[in-house]
């Protein structure tokens, strides 16, 4: 039936109910109308448009319905990226470091064809792939499909290398861009795809250590193997030393300058290297110290690409020693201080009887070594010095009382030594003085020697020199520089504005440096020496800042200069006066040798240009206009 046709007949239908439940008409009002339609009278007007009323509802009620009918009954010309989908078929459960295939299938459910697919794999950290000449980091694939029809799949297949430690969840992440035929609107719908890894490629037994007594040697060891069919090439073995804790030898020389990082030569399948470290612990009795080692892969060889396959730890406590010992330098316990070249160290060590014992002979020995001291400077009031110079000796023969100390004893000694300044040329390449104290002892009961090697060692570490000298340019430097000099009134004079930093020695990061300038001096735009990202000009406040991330090496001298462009317009009430450019500049940077922060001040910059040979220009007075 057809909608118009089913519209009218509930039209007359709805209209014989309501006439139904008219109430009857009074006698004398009922006539038989013109329009009589089978024995039921036409109604009054205002009914008939009730009724008309009543019907188009009825109508759109209808054709609604019926539109909606449609709708879900499987007519939908919708786009949406609901109906895009990305299935993985692969393991969710993967091998650390073997290749892991993988499927992702996309399927256009859209009633309209798709164009400009692409496919974006986001790879975990982690992740390579083997190409026919090399293995590779990867992080991302971009992979181009072009257009899909209505209920087109299209696959792909990846097989992406993944190391990790056992038990580790990697996340892929897909993401599908597209857009519909005949738009020009983007769309893009995100999946991704868990895979826990399993096994690993290399195995590493627990560490093992030997007795951890404070002042003496103490063994760390541990086992790194092959558990791949393949030759690892690359393996990197890196521990975390517990505090007071002093290497000395290792299985392998280490790979870094901290002495944490060994680098080991390819392990064939199943092979196995022994890996320790042996040194001198110190610390309080029960002190809870941790080892902690981990093992590093790196398919392409490069230490920055390489990721943790393995991490193993021991936790131990330090045991008694028969003596205590403690040691202050400059006033300070920590494990490293820093002094400026040339100064002066003061040592105050003290030491007491831990053993329920007494001790006999005691003797006590401080060890300085490294080259960042003058050896001629060393001294102490009560000890004795060794003809090299670099140890001082505390016996009976100096002090009385160490021929018997009871259980308890105790004492303090004291000592001295100048840092090298910094014109030493012996200073360029050492920037450290080790300072290790050693005590050697007879118990007085059992007639045993007791000795403590390295039973407590500091770190003395000199400061960097920074410096930053300013001087003001006309005719030399990186700008030309325009206008009469001295200024004159009415008129535009640019200058230069040159610093020089000077650093000696130490590594200098994070160099920050303001520089405001005064009223009537505006920046030119420009600055020379320095990229374009490293720094701003701040109109508000007028005020350049300037950035220097990092520059020289330990035992190296090496200087940055830079250069600002700036313009002077002096009116009538600097007639006679030098005008100052810029004042006020601070800087401020890290010694990265030393982890310490330093800064310091520029010294004001004016008019007088005093380092080039222009009598008028030196002065740098403001003159009145010419008349």
């Amino acid at each position: 039936m057809r909608l118009r046709d089913a519209s009218r007949t509930l039209y007359y239908d709805v209209k014989k109910k309501v006439a139904d439940h008219q109430a009857p008409l009074k006698k004398e009002e009922t006539t038989l109308p013109d329009d009589w339609e089978g024995g039921v009278a036409a109604e009054p007007r205002s009914n008939y448009l009730i009724y008309l009323a009543i019907a188009t509802f009825f109508f759109f009620f209808i054709t609604v319905g019926v539109a909606y009918f449609v709708r879900f009954a499987g007519i939908d010309r919708t786009v949406s990226t609901s109906k895009i989908t990305i299935l993985t078929q692969g393991p969710s459960v993967a091998d650390s470091g073997l290749a892991t295939p993988l499927t992702i299938r996309i399927a256009n459910g859209n009633p309209v064809p798709i164009e400009d697919v692409a496919l974006t794999i986001i790879y975990p950290d982690g992740t390579y792939k083997k190409t026919a000449d090399d293995t590779v980091r990867l992080h991302r694939d971009e992979i181009v499909i072009g257009s899909m029809e209505t209920g087109e799949v299209v696959s792909k297949n990846v097989t992406p290398i993944l190391y990790g430690i056992d038990g580790q969840e990697k996340e892929i992440v897909y993401e599908v861009g597209y857009q519909a035929q005949g738009t020009s609107q983007p769309m893009r719908i995100e999946d991704s795809h868990s895979i826990k890894l399993r096994t690993t490629p290399i195995l590493l037994t627990k560490p093992t250590h030997t007795s951890p007594v404070s002042g003496k040697e103490v063994t760390f060891q541990t086992k790194v193997q092959s558990n791949m069919k393949d030759i690892i090439d690359t393996v990197y073995v890196q521990v975390s030393y517990p505090s007071g804790f002093s290497p000395s030898s290792f299985s392998t020389t280490p790979f870094n300058a901290e002495r944490t990082l060994w680098r080991l030569s390819s392990l064939r399948p199943n092979e196995g290297r022994d890996v320790w470290v042996r040194g001198v612990i110190s610390g309080k009795e029960r002190d809870e110290q941790a080892f902690v080692v981990g093992v590093f892969v790196s398919p392409t060889g490069q230490l920055s690409e390489s990721v943790k396959v393995a991490e193993e730890s021991v936790i131990f406590a330090i045991e008694k020693s028969f003596i205590d010992i403690d040691l202050a330098l400059n006033g300070s316990r920590d494990r490293t201080i820093a002094v400026s070249p040339g100064g002066v160290v003061s040592g105050q060590l003290s030491w007491k009887n831990a053993d329920k014992e007494r001790l006999e002979d005691l003797i006590i020995t401080v060890s300085l070594s490294g080259n960042g001291f003058d050896e001629r400077s060393v001294t102490s009031p009560n000890g004795h010095l060794s003809e090299s110079l670099r140890q001082i000796v505390w016996d009976k023969q100096q002090i009385r009382s160490y021929s018997l100390i009871r259980a308890g004893g105790q004492g303090e000694v004291e000592f001295s030594f100048n840092t090298l300044s910094q014109q030493s040329e012996a200073l360029q390449a050492e920037r450290n003085v080790i300072v290790s104290v050693s005590a050697k002892a007879l118990r007085a009961q059992t007639r045993s020697v007791e000795t403590i090697d390295h039973a407590l060692q500091r770190q003395v570490s000199l400061r960097g020199s920074l410096q930053v000298v300013a001087r003001t340019l006309y005719q030399d430097g990186s700008f030309s520089n325009q206008g009469p000099t001295p200024p004159q009134v009415g008129k535009r004079t640019s200058y230069t504005l040159a610093y020089d930093i000077q650093n000696s020695g130490n590594p200098i990061e994070d160099f920050f440096m303001k520089i405001p300038l005064n009223r009537g001096v505006t920046f030119a735009g420009q600055i020379a020496g320095i990229a374009r990202d490293f720094w701003t000009y701040d109109e508000g406040f007028n005020e350049i800042a300037v950035r220097i991330p990092s520059f020289t090496a330990v035992g190296q001298r090496s200087s940055r200069s830079f250069e600002v462009q700036i313009i002077v317009d002096p009116d009538e009430r600097d007639v006679g006066n030098v005008l100052i450019l810029s004042q006020g500049t601070t800087w401020q940077a890290r010694d990265a040798y030393i982890n310490e922060s330093v800064q310091g001040s520029v010294q004001p910059l004016s008019t007088e240009v005093l380092s080039e040979p222009l009598r008028e220009a030196e002065r740098g007075g403001v003159v009145a206009p010419s008349s």
